[in-house]
């Protein structure tokens, strides 16, 4: 297991990053991966 941080810097709202993101994360927990994040920092 690996612990994962994950900072999302993208504009938008539902934009290709946060769709990429969402999908990487979801991955990385069915693996059984430990995921920590903050959204939207500007």
């Amino acid at each position: 297991m690996k612990n994962i941080l994950i900072i999302q810097g993208g504009r938008k709202v539902k934009g290709n990053t946060v769709q990429l993101i969402g999908n990487f994360v979801k991955s990385a927990k069915e693996a059984g991966h430990y995921t920590a994040g903050r959204q939207n920092l500007q």
